[in-house]
């Protein structure tokens, strides 16, 4: 299991919603790190990330991110993947598959 870090930038002027992501053959899940009350992290799955109109993100370690697994045999320098949108559009990007070290 590794994580994967990005930017997304909504240059329109509605609200984006993103249910998922798809990085087919690898799994992939869009996951947030969050710290309750007595400052326990915790990773959770949210059911969708908003992403206001004209407004940016980054997806951090220790905030929003995603998850992968199988990426041990995977050996290609850019992983495919896809977001999809609760209007049921979906935009193609790839990720850079760095090596740990």
């Amino acid at each position: 299991m590794t994580s994967g870090y990005l930017s997304i930038v909504n240059k329109s002027n509605e609200n984006i919603e993103i249910l998922s992501i798809d990085c087919s053959p690898i799994r992939a899940e869009i996951h947030e790190t969050t710290i309750n009350a007595k400052g326990l992290m915790k990773m959770t799955k949210p059911n969708s990330v908003v992403l206001e109109s004209q407004s940016s993100t980054i997806f951090v370690p220790g905030g929003k991110h995603i998850m992968f697994w199988g990426l041990n045999e995977f050996d290609s320098k850019y992983l495919p993947c896809s977001f999809s949108f609760v209007d049921g559009d979906s935009i193609n990007f790839n990720f850079l598959v760095q090596t740990r070290g």
